[in-house]
């Protein structure tokens, strides 16, 4: 009988949970819960727009690039043991889900590796309003998926090849079902924490302070709320299942690539400790708007938002206040590489921003005064603080509207984009062409193509404003396993085939990124292994040029290292190669 009666009491508990999650807890009605989940529809609808728009023309770049050629070069097998190849790390199971495609006769293209990153980010925009509504209400809900929609960080890092978006959706599933365990003592939510846990943790190491906190904060709930022993050895015991079944799935996963493990955790620690400035920069990253004046506002919403959790969910509001602190203490004691620049502290903290705009839909739709109701002034409030948001971010700018480099670290990193852009200058070979087009639609050729140099492109094209196709000179991106959109082969043929209007050659890409850097805030950085490869392009540019010139004849333009040949005279020219792509 007392077995069955706790059954019946499970059940009346997960009944319980189950309403509350399918109801307002400001308004409590049916109708009203209604209205409010069709009322996600259209953040979603925005959100998922943003997220796919001209996602395909996204040239890989920058770390995208070590999941794809270490999906081309490693077995299945030995991906899931090494966790990097030649010296960088790459998302396991990513890399892992892109070799199978490859054994399964698949020829990949950009999409294929963006697909689990934008199943991340699509998902993230039902499942984490919808997951946090029963803690912060209908209204805050709302605004808090419109939120996720327009942040550029939660957009952008939906469609990179990394594995922030997945570890981050994944972590916040984890923290919700230890959160509704812990409360219930529900097995299907212990077994979802475990999962989500573990998937977190496979997917990007660096989750494993803010997934595995909650150990901490129901310990310390356990010590300072237990009424009796029985009811301190009850909860350690659950406790110790719990943790238990985490640490032997995560072990199964792990141990057999620890000795790669190891050598990643050595050669990837830093030894840098944040700025002042760094920190305040990183605020509005996540805030996901270069105004500090915005950025601080919402940080107060914020404030106003944990205020007010703490009312309603005092519990819920700790469990999160000990995540926070044990992912800062983490990331602290991890030391991991690039700590102390803004863009890689931002990745590091992703995990937190869902809980963290969260925060600022409370603050910013909690009633005035006593009344249940918001003001109607709220709304208005709520409307222009989304488009000063969205207006004063990266997704807004033209670069996002017309570039194909969105992907490269200086478009991420939009708080210092506009400074750079104005320190930087386009070549006097470029403004040339430029007025020879006057002004109309072209597709550009850049040659050669190199991953260490796409800043240099990046920057010129944030002032001309065209998209490009790159001359892929790596051989590893010209695999017959890939059927890459916006990669071209070095093939004159291949060139003319296009519909690029013109190629542009650059015989010291070495000299170029130099000047680029400088305009850059940290300035101008060498070292020996950018030296010896600058050496190296200049020789293929010398090599391309003699080849070119052969092809093709002399450029059109030839101006400070610059050579720019018209491919429609080509073409005139070659006259059998003429085409479009």
């Amino acid at each position: 009988m007392r077995r069955r009666s706790q059954v019946v009491s499970a059940h009346e508990v997960m009944v319980d949970v189950a309403g509350r999650m399918t109801q307002s807890t400001a308004f409590g009605s049916d109708a009203t819960s209604l209205r409010a989940t069709w009322g996600l529809l259209p953040p979603v609808l925005v959100g998922v727009v943003l997220r796919l728009f001209r996602v395909d023309e996204q040239i890989l770049v920058w770390d995208e690039l070590h999941t794809v050629k270490a999906a081309l070069a490693r077995p299945i097998g030995e991906i899931l043991r090494n966790w990097m190849y030649q010296a960088a790390d790459y998302c396991v199971p990513m890399t892992a889900f892109a070799r199978a495609l490859l054994d399964g006769g698949v020829r990949l293209s950009e999409m294929h590796f963006r697909v689990v990153p934008l199943a991340a980010g699509v998902a993230a925009l039902v499942v984490i309003p919808v997951g946090l509504r029963p803690k912060i209400g209908d209204r805050a809900a709302t605004t808090l998926a419109w939120l996720l929609a327009i942040s550029p960080l939660l957009v952008l890092y939906s469609r990179i090849v990394r594995s922030y978006m997945p570890a981050t959706l994944f972590a916040f599933v984890a923290l919700m079902s230890f959160d509704l365990w812990w409360r219930t003592r529900s097995r299907p939510a212990s077994v979802a924490y475990v999962g989500f846990a573990v998937l977190a943790i496979y997917f990007h190491l660096g989750s494993a302070p803010v997934v595995l906190s909650p150990f901490v904060f129901a310990a310390i709930e356990t010590v300072l709320r237990a009424r009796d022993r029985s009811t301190l050895v009850r909860n350690a015991r659950s406790l110790a299942i719990v943790f238990g079944a985490v640490s032997l799935v995560l072990g199964a996963v792990l141990l057999p690539a620890a000795a790669s493990l190891a050598s990643l955790t050595r050669s990837h620690r830093g030894a840098g400790v944040p700025s002042l400035d760094t920190v305040v920069e990183v605020v509005r990253l996540e805030a996901g708007t270069t105004s500090i004046v915005l950025a601080a506002f919402m940080a107060l919403l914020a404030l106003r938002g944990a205020i007010a959790l703490a009312r309603r969910d005092p519990r819920f509001r700790s469990l999160l206040a000990v995540a926070a602190i044990a992912h800062v203490v983490g990331l602290g004691v991890l030391r991991p590489v690039k700590l102390e620049e803004a863009l890689p502290l931002t990745r590091y903290l992703l995990v937190l921003l869902p809980f963290a705009l969260a925060l600022v839909a409370l603050g910013a739709t909690e009633s005035w005064g006593r009344t249940s109701r918001p003001h109607p002034l709220q709304w208005v409030a709520v409307a222009l603080l989304l488009l000063l948001v969205f207006s004063t971010g990266p997704l807004s700018s033209r670069e996002f509207v017309r570039g194909n480099l969105v992907h490269h670290p200086g478009f991420m990193r939009f708080t210092v984009a506009r400074e750079t852009r104005s320190r930087t200058r386009l070549p006097r070979a470029y403004e040339m062409m430029i007025a020879r087009l006057g002004g109309g639609p072209a597709t550009l050729v850049e040659d050669p193509w190199a991953n260490v140099g796409s800043r240099v492109f990046f920057a010129y094209q944030s002032h001309h404003e065209l998209p490009f196709l790159p001359v892929a000179m790596d051989p590893k991106l010209r695999d017959p396993r890939l059927s890459l959109r916006n990669d071209l082969e070095p093939a004159v043929e291949a060139i003319l085939e296009t519909s690029a209007s013109h190629l542009v050659l650059h015989r010291d890409l070495q000299s170029e990124l130099r000047a680029v850097r400088r305009a850059e805030p940290e300035g101008e950085r060498r070292s020996a292994v950018l030296e010896e490869y600058g050496r190296y392009l200049r020789q293929l540019a010398t090599d391309r040029s003699r080849e070119l010139r052969a092809a093709w004849g002399a450029p059109e333009i030839s101006e400070d290292g610059i050579e720019i040949w018209d491919l429609e005279a080509a073409r005139a020219r070659g006259g059998s190669f003429a085409g479009q792509r």
